[in-house]
Formats: structure tokens, sequence, C-alpha cells
């Protein structure tokens, strides 16, 4: 592996160097080593053939170099709290990395010389490093201090909604996860599984659980202020908001040919149809009861479409595939 006849990646080439210089120097190897070593002989599978050696053969060949058991602290990850800073250590994982990196708002900062990650103590901190660290390591330890802490969110295992949610227990609707400024802000919206109802629910921010209704697309819609749907689907979306009793409906965007197909198919409910320019300042919103915007693009923000009173965003989206001649 280590002569040229082998294409290896930089890498691996250079652990393969490093295995050989740690037999020599501490005549031993690790069974973390050996592990790894394992899974390069799988990988270069196809190459080892093209130099007549078999995965069997390499498989069976004995380490005449003495095996050390692992230290945990080489293989596992861990995790402590240390005068305020939290610690993390782990063996080198690149797709771990790689996510840990994407992560929003990471207060974590890598120390080379320590050969650790950083950051002070914080809830958010530790959550979002407990969530990620388990989807790549098998193994974590936890300092005391930690552990103590996470034993006590052992009492919200069983708890099922974490955000408002329209529900039903004993033949009644309530609103799970919600608190005094929600409760008092829905108090004049009388709680049922009727669309408009659910519609309302959705402007604030409440979702609704998949038990309530059986045509799951109509719920989706009711229960999302922003709605995506296929140009293909279309035809769902108007007969959702002719129940609804939609009275205006502003296009935003796209082509005059779709738009006009659209407003076609719009005719089967008595709205008014607009154009809608990228000024919201223009839409006189307060003559309907029920507005909506069919928008192709997201060049108007959500925002000012909100606080023109707009009650739903239906986006058109098309993934039909483009045939080039």
């Amino acid at each position: 592996m280590q002569t040229g006849v082998m294409r290896l990646s930089n890498y691996d080439l250079k652990f393969i160097q490093n295995i050989h210089l740690f037999t020599l120097q501490q005549k031993s190897i690790t069974t973390n080593q050996i592990a790894l070593f394992d899974k390069l002989v799988v990988k270069y599978e196809r190459q080892f053939k093209k130099q007549n050696l078999s995965l069997d053969l390499l498989q069976k060949l004995d380490w005449t170099t003495p095996v050390v058991q692992s230290d945990p602290i080489f293989t596992d990850a861990h995790i402590s709290v240390i005068d305020g800073i939290i610690h993390f250590k782990s063996p080198y994982n690149k797709n771990f990395i790689t996510n840990f990196r994407k992560l929003d708002y990471n207060p974590f900062v890598w120390h080379k010389e320590l050969r650790r990650y950083e950051a002070p103590f914080s809830t958010m901190a530790l959550k979002i490093l407990v969530h990620l660290v388990h989807h790549f390591y098998p193994i974590v330890h936890y300092c005391p201090i930690i552990t103590e802490l996470l034993n006590t969110t052992h009492y919200y295992d069983s708890v099922k909604y974490w955000h408002p949610t329209l529900t039903k227990v004993n033949d009644n609707f309530i609103v799970c996860a919600t608190n005094e400024h929600l409760n008092n802000a829905i108090s004049n919206i009388e709680l049922n599984d009727d669309l408009q109802t659910m519609v309302s629910l959705s402007e604030y921010g409440i979702k609704m659980d998949d038990n309530l209704l059986e045509d799951k697309d109509k719920l989706h819609f009711a229960s999302e202020y922003i709605y995506e749907i296929e140009l293909s689907k279309i035809d769902k979306v108007f007969e959702y908001l002719n129940e609804l009793k939609c009275d205006g409906i502003y296009f935003s965007g796209h082509s005059l040919l779709i738009k006009k197909d659209l407003k076609d198919k719009a005719g089967v409910i008595t709205a008014n149809i607009h154009n809608l320019s990228d000024t919201p300042q223009k839409m006189k919103t307060h003559n309907y009861k029920f507005p909506v915007v069919i928008q192709f693009s997201s060049m108007i923000s959500t925002l000012k479409l909100q606080t023109h009173g707009i009650k739903k965003v239906i986006k058109i989206v098309n993934s039909n595939p483009v045939d080039i001649k």
C-alpha cells in the first residue's frame, strides 16, 4: 500500500505510513488502529485484487506486533463542563465535522493545540451538541454535571406536543403546548376541525394534529400559512379556496401564458383577481375577507404580505422535466 502500486487518498496513505512507523517505534498496535486498517482493506479491495491479493487472505493474516486495547478516551466521544466551559473531544470523524460546522448559531470553537472544541456553557450549546453527537458516535461519555442535567429531562420523554397544536381529546378540541398570550389571542375562535378555523389558527403558528383529518392534503393546506404545491395539482387549491369562500386572489410573477391558464381555473370561485406587482403597498386587501397570494417567485417578503392582511401564500412550483432537443 506504500510502494506506489496502489492509488490511495492522501489521508489514507498518511494513516498507513503512520501506522507502519508506530509499529516499528512502539512495538505495538491498538485495536482502534486495527479497526480502521480493516476498513481500508475493504475500501481498496478492487485494487488488492489487481495485485492478486484476495480480501479473505488479507483478513486472515495475523498481526505479529502486540495488540493493545485502545483507551476509551481515544475511541469515544467525551463531553464535560469545566469552569463554565463545555469541552468536547472525540475521534476524527469527517462526516461529524461537516455537519457540526453547518449548524446554525454554533458557538463551539476548535482549539488545535488541545484537540477539542470549546464553548461557553449554555443550554443551547449543550443541546445542539448532544443532539448531533449521537448520530456519529455510538458511545458518548458525560461528566457528572451534564449527566445530572440530562437526567432532569427524562420527565419530558413522554411529551408529544412541543409546538402549539390543535388536537382532540375525549371529543373536545384543545390547543396543546400553548401559553397565556396565545390563549388570549385565540379566545374568540371556536375550536373545531372546520377548514376556516384551521386556517385562522395557522395564522398564529398553531399546527394541526395529523389525526384530525383523513384528507391530509387539505389538512396541510389549512395549517400552513405558506403552502407549496406543484403546478399540476393546482386544481385542488381552488377547491379549498372555494370552500374557504376566498374573495380576492393576487397573482405574482411568472409568464402571462401560465398566469392566464390559472386565472381561467380560478374562475370556478367567485373571487376578484388581481396582478400583484413588487409593491404590496398597492394591494387593497381591506376590501376582502379572505385574500390570498398565488406566487411564482419569492421576491415579495412574507412579512410584508402578512402585514397587508393576506390570509395565505400559495407558492407554485413546477418539477416537470424539460425536454431539450
